[in-house]
């Protein structure tokens, strides 16, 4: 019974590492993608109110912009943190119930191949 929860365990914690995997590294791909389109927004931004003059207007939509930007910088990263911790966890529960499932498992001995040795 114990062996058969241990195993349910440890394949559930198998596909839910995959899964988590995929997720976390196409959440990492898209945020260091978007970083750089937000960037060049706040840039071209600000080379029109060098142009144009102070505009406070526009100094105010470039500090907002900034702002959003580094705030769903830092939400992004703060979820790539607590998933990379959910799936260390993940990774320890799946270790400790193959662990739990191979316990009572006895090792085979590997057969020795006997040489015939002949006194001639």
């Amino acid at each position: 019974m114990q062996k058969q929860i241990s195993r349910n365990i440890a394949l559930v914690s198998a596909l839910f590492i995959v899964a988590f995997s995929i997720m976390l590294i196409t959440n990492y791909f898209q945020v260091s993608g978007s970083k750089v389109l937000q960037y060049e927004i706040i840039e071209k931004l600000k080379q029109a109110n060098e142009e144009y003059g102070d505009n406070p207007q526009l100094q105010e939509q470039i500090r907002e912009l900034d702002l959003l930007a580094r705030k769903a910088y830092f939400i992004s990263q703060d979820r790539l943190k607590t998933g990379t911790i959910i799936l260390l966890v993940m990774i320890l529960v799946f270790v400790f119930s193959v662990r739990i499932y191979f316990k009572n498992s006895k090792d085979i001995p590997i057969p020795q191949a006997k040489f015939l040795h002949s006194n001639t």
